[in-house]
């Protein structure tokens, strides 16, 4: 079942030559607004499933996608691929994917209108006066330094994850899994599970392509 699916870049992969200089992280948003419903356009399962797997085929061919955990030691990707128990958040008009997996954690941001369902509310649980949104627009925008970010990163990454706590937290929360349009990588700030050396988990921040509960 699909979370999230950008046609728009996946198009992008299968239809364009020179697909991997073309895509960008981007952030389109929808009217902010605690409680606003965003109506969106169902789409069947099935179409979504072609599509995705024709772009894993020409994302493969022309080089493939690189995983957290190898480009946790490596240079930074173009585009990365993400698995792990997540939850997912509508808030100031984003689509919001927070996750973690062994020593890494990710942070998807991503277009009310590739979400997958019949609508979905804004829930209204970051605060608009640390201007999360504005942060990772700029990310997006410039690419870093990383440095700058990292506060807001880390703050909406844990917002999102403490409101899983509702219903069980991470250890009971879906898995998810896909590819996102790499932004940029950061410590966690506060995060309490550490990896056993005693450092911060690594987020990976970036665009979903899709995102897949598996």
């Amino acid at each position: 079942m699909f979370w999230y699916v950008s046609d728009d870049k996946l198009r992008t992969i299968v239809e364009r030559r020179g697909w991997l200089d073309r895509l960008k992280p981007t952030l389109a948003l929808g009217p902010p607004g605690v409680g606003v419903q965003f109506e969106v356009e169902p789409r069947s399962q099935t179409s979504l499933q072609r599509m995705v797997e024709k772009a894993e085929r020409k994302i493969a061919r022309d080089g493939g996608a690189t995983s957290m955990a190898t480009a946790v030691a490596g240079p930074p990707p173009k585009l990365f691929t993400f698995n792990g128990a997540a939850g997912r958040l509508v808030d100031q008009g984003v689509f919001w994917v927070a996750g973690v997996h062994d020593e890494s954690a990710f942070l998807l941001a991503g277009s009310v209108a590739n979400a997958i369902g019949t609508s979905v509310r804004d829930e209204g649980r970051l605060s608009p006066t640390a201007d999360p949104v504005g942060a990772i627009r700029e990310l997006f925008r410039t690419h870093g330094p990383l440095g700058l970010y990292r506060r807001a990163a880390s703050y909406i990454w844990e917002t999102i994850v403490e409101a899983t706590a509702d219903s069980g937290g991470l250890d009971a929360a879906p898995r998810v899994a896909g590819v996102a349009v790499y932004a940029g990588r950061t410590p966690l700030e506060s995060y309490a599970p550490r990896q056993e050396s005693g450092t911060s988990l690594l987020l990976f921040i970036g665009s979903p392509l899709f995102v897949e509960q598996v």
